[in-house]
C-alpha cells in the first residue's frame, strides 16, 4: 500500500512491485512535506535544543535533481509537481528512518540534519546509513519516472559534518514537528515558533529559510480555513518569488493554498 500511494503522488499508474494499477483510493493521505512521524514529533518537542539555541555538532545531508529545470520543461508542470512530490516523499522517509529531521526543502531537494534537535552520538553513521538507502530507493525510483515519463532522473547527495548554532532551525523543527498534533493551542505554539524564526530571519540575514517558514504558516492557515490569511500569504509568496527566485517555494504554497475558503 506505501509503494502504492508513492507511485500515484508521482503520478505513476502501475505499482513498481506488483505491476497492478493504481486507484484513485490509493492516492497519498499526506505530503511528506508538511509530515513529521509521531514518534520523532513526540522527541522533537521534548528536546531541549528545539526550544532554545545551542551550538552543536552534526551532520548535514544534502539531495537534489541533478538537471532538474532542463527535466521540468520536458513535461508539463502538473506532472513535474507529482514526479517531486513522490521524491520528496522517498526523501523523508529515508531521512525519518534513521531520526534525522528534514531542515529544508529546496525546489528540487533537500536539507537534512542529523544530530540535531533529537540528539545522537552516532549522527554521522546514521547520516551514511540514510545516504546508502537513499542510493537504492532512488535508483529504483528513477528507473520508474524513466519508464513513465522518459526522463533520466538522477539525484546528487552529499553529506558534511560541522558546529553550528541551530535555534533558527530548530524552531522550524518544532513548527513542522506541532504540525502534525493540530489544535488551538498548537497553533499558538506554531505562530510563536516561526515568529522567532522570522526575528532570527531579519537578525542573521538567513533569507533562504523565509519559503520555509512561508509555508508552514501556509498550512496552518489551510488546516484553519482562513482565507484571508490565505490570500495574504498568497501576495507574500509571489513577492518572495519575485526576490529571492524561489520558484518551487512559491509554486508549493500556491497549491497549499488552492481550495481554501
Amino acid at each position: 500500500m506505501r509503494e502504492l500511494r508513492l507511485r500515484e503522488s508521482a503520478g505513476l499508474r502501475f505499482c513498481g512491485q506488483c505491476g497492478g494499477q493504481v486507484s484513485k483510493e490509493d492516492r497519498p493521505l499526506r505530503d511528506a512535506r508538511s509530515y513529521t512521524p509521531k514518534h520523532l514529533a513526540d522527541r522533537i518537542l521534548q528536546s531541549k535544543s528545539a526550544l532554545e539555541g545551542e551550538r552543536k555538532q552534526v551532520t548535514v545531508l544534502f539531495a537534489d535533481v541533478k538537471g532538474s529545470r532542463e527535466l521540468a520543461e520536458r513535461v508539463d508542470p502538473e506532472q513535474w509537481h507529482a514526479i517531486l512530490d513522490g521524491f520528496f516523499g522517498v526523501l523523508a522517509e529515508g531521512v525519518h528512518r534513521f531520526e534525522g529531521t528534514v531542515n529544508q526543502y529546496t525546489g528540487d531537494g533537500i536539507m537534512a540534519l542529523f544530530g540535531a534537535p533529537i540528539a545522537h552520538e552516532d549522527h554521522a553513521q546514521r547520516a551514511c546509513y540514510a545516504a546508502l538507502q537513499l542510493r537504492d530507493e532512488l535508483a529504483k525510483y528513477a528507473r520508474e519516472v524513466k519508464r513513465e515519463h522518459g526522463l533520466g532522473f538522477s539525484v546528487r547527495v552529499a553529506e558534511r559534518m560541522g558546529t553550528r548554532m541551530y535555534e533558527l532551525p530548530a524552531q522550524l523543527a518544532r513548527a513542522r514537528a506541532l504540525l502534525s498534533q493540530g489544535g488551538p493551542a498548537a497553533a499558538l505554539e506554531i505562530e510563536a515558533a516561526l515568529e522567532r524564526a522570522s526575528a532570527l530571519v531579519r537578525a542573521t540575514g538567513a533569507r533562504s529559510y523565509e519559503p520555509e517558514i512561508l509555508e508552514v504558516r501556509a498550512r496552518l492557515a489551510r488546516a484553519s480555513s482562513d482565507p484571508a490569511a490565505c490570500e495574504r500569504l498568497l501576495r507574500e509568496a509571489e513577492q518572495l518569488h519575485a526576490e529571492l527566485g524561489a520558484t518551487g517555494h512559491a509554486a508549493r504554497l500556491a497549491q497549499e493554498l488552492v481550495g481554501v475558503g
